[in-house]
Parts: C-alpha cells; structure tokens; sequence
C-alpha cells in the first residue's frame, strides 16, 4: 500500500453522502460501563497479546489531575476543531444531546471561573505485541482497535484469548467525557521495532448549521491525511515522527518496548452519580485487578501498577498485590480428589462433566469435556476476611485467560453450609486443558465477558444440546460442592413445574422491603397474615408471619409459600433453583409439587409462627429476576380452610 502525505497530523471529519444512514452513539448503551467493566477490558486486552511467556505483562495505569483549561490549548487536543462537532452534537437530537451540551458548559465555564481540575488516564503496557497489522482492512490488531466496529479476531487466533466480540474496546472512549482516546504503540517487524501514533471518535453522526445543513460522520480520525486510491483516508503518524511527536506528551513511551499506550484525557467512570476523587478511581482500580485478575497475580504473569500524581506534582505509586482474601481460593486450586471434605480448614476437588455438543461448522463432533470444583473450607479467621470482600461461600468461574468470569453463591447460603469457597477450572485453566470446552465457554459469554449462559453465540454455533451443557455445569456445581462439604442433596431440588400464583411489577430493590398488608380475616383460620419479599444481594428471601384465627379450632393446617417468576405469557421455568427454608422445630416442611415453593404443616398447638425461605436465583439474568415475586397460599390444604381464606401475592 502507498500514500503521499498532504497534511500535518490533526483531526480529520468526514462529510458524510446524503443517502448514507446516520449512527448514533450508541457505544456507552450497549455494554455495562464502569470501572470494573473499563479494567476487566484493558487488562485482558492487555494479557490477550503477551509475547514472552516466561515474564509478566506489565499495564500502567496512570490518573493525573490537570486543569481544564491548560489541558485544551494543547495542541494535539485539537480543541478548536472538535469543539465545533459538539456544538452540532449538542444542538441536536440524540440521546447524548444533554451530555454534550453539559460538556461545553463545563468547558465555558473556565473561561471567567475558578481553575476546574479534571482527571487524565495513561494506560501503558509492555511484554505485548502492539497495533501490528495492516493500516486498513479488517484484520490486524491495529484495525481491530482503531478501525473497526464489532470486528474480533479470527476463531483460530481467539482460543484461549479473553474477547469474542469486538464490543468490549468500546469502553475506553466510553470512559472519554470527549469520546476521544489516542494511542500509541510500538510493535516488532522482523529485526526491526515499528511505531504508530494515532487518535479516533466515537461520536453520533450529526448536521452542521449551514444552509442547507451537511451531515458529517461521528467516526474522525487524528492523524495524517493521505491520498489512497484517489479517496482521502487518514493513517497514522510512523516511525520516527511519533518518537517526536509523543515527546514529553502522556503518549510517550520507552523506545525498547513493544506494547501500547493509550490516553483518555478526560477520564470518566460511566457508572458513578458524581465525579470520583483520583485517589477514589486508585482505590477502584487497584480494588478491580485483585479481583478480577488474582488468578494471573499468583502465577507472576501480570504486573498491574496504578500511579496518581496531583495537581501539585505529589506522585503515589502502587504495585497491585495479590488480595489476602484470595488465599484460600489459592489454597482450593490446589485440592486432591475428594468425595467429602473432613478436615477443618480442608479442601477437595471433584470433576466436571460438561458434554459440548457438535459445532455447527463441523470443528468439532459431540465431546465429553472436563472441568474441575476445587473447594475450600474456611477456617475461623479467614471467614470474616472472605467476607468483608463479599465473596464468602462464592465459586469463582475461571477459563484459560485467568480472568475471573464471575463470582456466585453456587453450592449454598450462609448457614446451610460450611463457610467455604470455590473454583470452577474451566477450559484451557482446567486440568484437561481442553480447547473444545474452551471455545464453547467463551461463546457462551455476554460481550462483557461476566456470565456463563445460554446465547445466540452457542444457538449458531452448536447442536442442540448447548443448552443443557450449561444447565448442567451449574447442577453440578451445587450437587459436587455440597457432597463435598457433606451436605449431600436428597433429590428435592428439582423446578417446579406448575406456578400458578402471578402478579405483575418490579421486585423491591435490594434492601429495600415490601410488605403485605395485614388484614383480618375473622372468618378464616388466620386472624392476620403479613408477606414480604426482600434481597440479600443474589438471594429472593421471604419472610411469612401468620396468626391463628379463632375458626381454625385445634386442627392442624397446611400452607404454601415459594417464589414464582411472572410474564406476559406466563411462567418459565425456574431450573435448579435452590430453596431453603427457616422454620420453627415442631413445623414440617416439605417442597411442593405443584411448584409453590414449601408446602408447610403447621400442627394444632401452633397459635402463631414465622417462616423464612431463601431461593439462589443467582443463575437467572436480571430481566428474568426483576419478574420475581412471592407468593403464599393459604388454601393449601382445602379440607382444612374455608372457602373464604386468604390468598395473596406479592
């Protein structure tokens, strides 16, 4: 490919054809932005292009405050340029109309105000390939970056890699108040180091205000126009004019080192009501690594580094350590094969059987996959470490790029199980380091990469047969981990299959209650009943409170309470959903076959009673959650009660 440079490197719009269809900004709606969301993104991406091996892959995260207004005469901001694009923005009809417009008046506000300080991010990495590949086109990771929408690599290269989408890079101009983030990287050809240099938008395609109006594309590009088969194309500053270019900017990085750097200068979290502290967006970040990317810490392949430095000049540097809490998750992974676990503090692991059906492409036929649970109990001093994290009884889901893909409460709830943790070794992290079972994980990944769970990726790819893999995986999970900390299930986990209890709305928000009513019933066997549904973070928890009225007599009574999941066309199942129940130790309690949950005796001596269940619907997504609602039946047993008894949802 040739071009003849015609310019100095700058910002460069594209007037767009009258009949081409405009795009909005729609990157910071379609993915889950926040800093967690921004570092599970960079550090992956990061790690995804490590070159050696047998040293760590370094990434930098550097927060620095600047003031607003020196920060926009740098003349590399192009300021003047783009500031008429958010005009145009601000004035117009998308839905980010209120965030440009808020922007600008920010920005005037320096003008005659008091010094605003904003906050910059520098994320550097070494030990990783840089933006090679070809300037233009579809492959590469420099078009891959820098280029392309919703293009990831090729399924032989992704193997074992974190991403699958080519949506989740979208969080670094997410997290842009500008929407503009620039790179700059060095990669190896041959012998020889090679550098690039450019910058790029993602903003809403928009009108200018001229008569007649011009449409222009929200996809500019910083860097060098050049002529390429006669239509202007911009391409990246190269070789040693990025090496000057960078010089003393945040864009410069050590000439010996392949890898990239990239910089957002003004740093947002999408996710937070007001703007967080620099030291408050450390503390997030460093809080976010340990978390995600302990696995990778323990075994000296990731290096995480977050700087701060104010407006004063004062610099604070810390080398993200491996969390304390991780401990015991370190102490399962290395359990033998156990059938139960016996000792104090002890540890076992069981296998996994994960059948990934035939792919469609014919890869691969229908394979019997293993995966590995490696559980810990935990011993009295590391419980209340575990759980001030928020991670006590969790299993951490694990494949071969040594992220974690989630936390769940898996095996059981605090109180029905021995205090433990977990570790479910999947893919090219298991023991089989199965690359089968690797891809078929990653496909049943949301582009944010935080769930396993039935998608379109595995509808496409596999045989039926995809679906039950992954039910199974989770069905195992509990049944393996509770047989292991001697909890063994009897069988009565199984859905329900009837729920006929439904009433529309949203569940009370987490911590938040929602009562029923109390209400006399004179002519039935309870002079007053109250129902509630509150959440214990993953966990549907009901609370029953009943009475007995005076036409119930001395005989005994039934009841049942449960969970039901309401929606336009009925009930769904709700597969492997685990139930337990608190109650007094002269009630029984058994699971109800029509699918309400617990059908409950109470015996004649019992005047009043409170009852508690508990249901993990920690595998269900949030939509099939926010249909959750109680129920409690009091017709349970309908020899016993009137006709007029009570029956009432929530």
């Amino acid at each position: 490919m040739s071009g003849s440079p015609i310019a100095a490197p700058s910002w460069h719009f594209r007037r767009m054809r009258p009949d081409e269809p405009f795009e909005g900004d729609v990157e910071p709606f379609a993915f889950d932005y926040s800093i967690d969301a921004f570092v599970r993104e960079v550090v992956q991406n990061s790690t995804d292009q490590r070159v050696d091996a047998s040293r760590p892959v370094r990434v930098e995260f550097r927060f620095f405050e600047q003031d607003l207004k020196t920060l926009l005469k740098q003349e590399f901001i192009g300021w003047k340029t783009i500031e008429a694009h958010f005009k145009h923005l601000a004035q117009g009809q998308g839905h980010n109309t209120a965030h440009f417009r808020n922007l600008l008046s920010r920005v005037g506000a320096t003008d005659n105000g008091p010094r605003t300080t904003v906050i910059s991010l520098v994320v550097s990495d070494s030990n990783t390939a840089g933006l090679d590949g070809p300037l233009l086109g579809i492959k590469g990771n420099f078009c891959n970056l820098l280029r392309n929408k919703l293009v990831t690599k090729e399924p032989g290269d992704r193997k074992g890699g974190g991403g699958t989408f080519g949506i989740g890079k979208s969080v670094w101009w997410a997290s842009s108040e500008t929407r503009q983030v620039w790179f700059s990287t060095a990669y190896r050809e041959g012998a020889e180091i090679r550098r690039r240099m450019m910058g790029r938008t993602y903003l809403a395609d928009h009108y200018d205000k001229g008569s007649p109006p011009k449409p222009w594309s929200g996809d500019a590009y910083f860097g060098i126009e050049s002529i390429f088969d006669g239509e202007s194309v911009t391409m990246p500053l190269e070789g040693d004019a990025v090496l000057q270019f960078t010089n003393g900017t945040p864009l410069e990085r050590v000439a010996s080192q392949t890898g990239t750097t990239g910089y957002i200068p003004l740093f947002e979290d999408p996710s937070a009501e007001s703007r967080p502290s620099i030291e408050e967006l450390a503390a997030k970040t460093i809080e976010s690594i340990g978390r995600n990317f302990w696995p990778m810490i323990s075994l000296q392949g990731l290096e995480a580094v977050v700087v701060t430095r104010d407006l004063r000049g004062r610099e604070s540097t810390t080398t993200v350590p491996l969390p304390r809490w991780s401990e015991p998750f370190l102490r399962a992974l290395q359990a033998p094969s156990a059938d139960v676990i016996t000792e104090v503090a002890g540890v076992g692991s069981a296998p996994i059987v994960i059948q990934v059906p035939s792919r469609r492409d014919g890869e691969h036929g229908a394979s019997a996959t293993n995966a590995d649970l490696c559980v810990a109990k935990l011993s009295d001093s590391e419980s209340p470490m575990v759980e001030a994290a928020g991670l006590l009884n969790k299993v951490a889901y694990i494949r071969g790029p040594q992220m974690v893909i989630k936390y769940e409460q898996a095996i059981g709830q605090k109180g029905s199980v021995p205090h433990h943790v977990g570790v479910v070794r999947l893919g090219l992290y298991s023991s089989e380091k199965s690359p089968i079972q690797e891809q078929f994980i990653a496909d049943s990944e949301p582009p944010s990469h935080n769930n396993i769970a039935s998608s379109r990726k595995l509808r496409d790819n596999y045989e039926v047969g995809y679906r039950k893999a992954i039910d199974s995986l989770y069905g195992q999970v509990r049944n393996l981990g509770r047989k292991l900390l001697g909890r063994a299930d009897d069988g009565s986990d199984k859905p329900p299959k009837k729920l006929d209890e439904m009433l529309a709305g949203r569940p009370p928000k987490p911590g938040k209650e929602k009562d029923g009513d109390d209400r006399d019933s004179p002519s039935g066997p309870w002079s007053s009943s109250n129902i509630s549904l509150t959440w214990e973070g993953e966990t549907a928890k009901v609370e029953v409170e009943l009475r007995r009225g005076r036409l119930a007599g001395d005989r005994a009574i039934s009841i049942a309470i449960g969970i039901v999941a309401v929606g336009e066309n009925g009930t769904e199942p709700l597969n492997h959903l685990p139930y337990e129940i608190e109650k007094p130790p002269m009630v029984n309690a058994t699971r109800n076959k029509d699918g309400k949950g617990w059908i409950v005796d109470l015996p004649a001596s019992t005047q009043k009673t409170r009852l508690v269940i508990r249901a993990d619907v920690s595998n269900f997504d949030a939509k099939l959650r926010s249909r959750i609602r109680a129920t409690l039946d009091l017709r349970a047993t309908s020899s016993v009660l009137t006709d007029d008894a009570q029956d009432r949802s929530l």
